[in-house]
């Protein structure tokens, strides 16, 4: 799957895992640069937006 957590970011590999609460966390391939709390993670099989959510540190 690939993802971007910024509208001009590039675009990652990784897996997302979601857990059963409407929460998950990725898996990314490569380390990202800069991940801030409040940033959106948008999701796409190709061109193609499956979903989003938004950044949160635990």
């Amino acid at each position: 799957m690939q993802f971007k957590v910024c509208r001009w970011g590039y675009l990652y590999q990784g897996t997302l895992h979601l857990s059963g609460d409407h929460r998950g966390y990725l898996e990314c391939e490569e380390a990202l640069r800069a991940p801030m709390p409040g940033q959106s993670a948008v999701f796409y099989d190709r061109d193609t937006l499956l979903g989003g959510g938004i950044i949160e540190y635990k």
